[in-house]
Formats: C-alpha cells, structure tokens, sequence
C-alpha cells in the first residue's frame, strides 16, 4: 500500500460533501443553485521525478479547460456545457454535472515550474509537474 498523509482537514471535507449530497437529493438542482461550482474527481501522485494529477472531465471540451500554476497551488478550471439546450426536452434523470467546475491543489514538492504539461484524453486530464532539481553549492568554512 502506498504512502498516504495525513489531512486533518478531510473529515471536515467528508462532512461537506455529505450535506451537499443531501442537500442536493431535497432541493434538486442542488443546495447552492443552478450555478454552483461542482467539483471533478481527483488523485495525485507523487514519485521520484514529481507530480502527476488527474481529474475526470468526461463530455469537457478542450478549450473549456484552463491549468494555472500559482505559487505552490495548482489550479484547474473550466465549464462543461449542458449537451440538451433545448427548453422542450423532458429530463427524467438529471444527475451528470453542468456548468462552471473549479479544483485547487498544494503541490506537495517544490516544483520546476517551466515544466508543467497537461493533457485531455478520453476524459481524462493528467498534468505533471517536474521536481525542482536540488542545486548544490558548496558551502565554504572560514
């Protein structure tokens, strides 16, 4: 099983979760309205050479997806469009997200900036972000 740290934090985030979901099941449309920021699935990994994270974003087109890099945070965002804009539809089952999505991450390691790449396929965005190379200096003794 691989390395897993500690977030004191995510109980609180489960708990947010649970009353959105619940939330969303009494009011439909969801408790914060029509244009509330909806979040895509997510995991990142670290390894030796840095950091790789991906979210799904089925049905998200190419240039409705935005990447930024802001001091240690990475930052995905972006719109998925509703596929039925037509008014005189009957929905029946509703449950696949619309609108403006938005996910901001700590980057665990010091990173090479310059070295991000992010890519959409099959649904799927994957970003790497290359390690910053550690320069050595040495260090004279007086």
């Amino acid at each position: 099983m691989g390395k897993m740290n500690w977030n004191p934090w995510m109980g609180l985030d489960m708990a947010a979760e649970e009353l959105d979901q619940l939330m969303g099941e009494a009011c439909p449309g969801g408790a914060r309205g029509a244009a509330a920021v909806w979040k895509p699935v997510a995991d990142m990994v670290e390894d030796r050479t840095g950091v790789t994270l991906r979210l799904d974003l089925p049905g998200v087109a190419l240039e409705d997806v935005a990447v930024e890099i802001r001091g240690n945070e990475l930052l995905v965002y972006g719109v998925r469009r509703s596929g039925s804009e037509s008014s005189s539809n009957a929905f029946h089952v509703l449950e696949r997200p619309c609108g403006p999505f938005a996910r901001r991450f700590s980057l665990p390691v010091a990173v090479d900036r310059d070295s991000v790449c992010a890519r959409l396929k099959h649904g799927v965005l994957t970003v790497t972000v290359e390690r910053k190379s550690a320069e050595r200096r040495i260090i004279p003794v007086d």
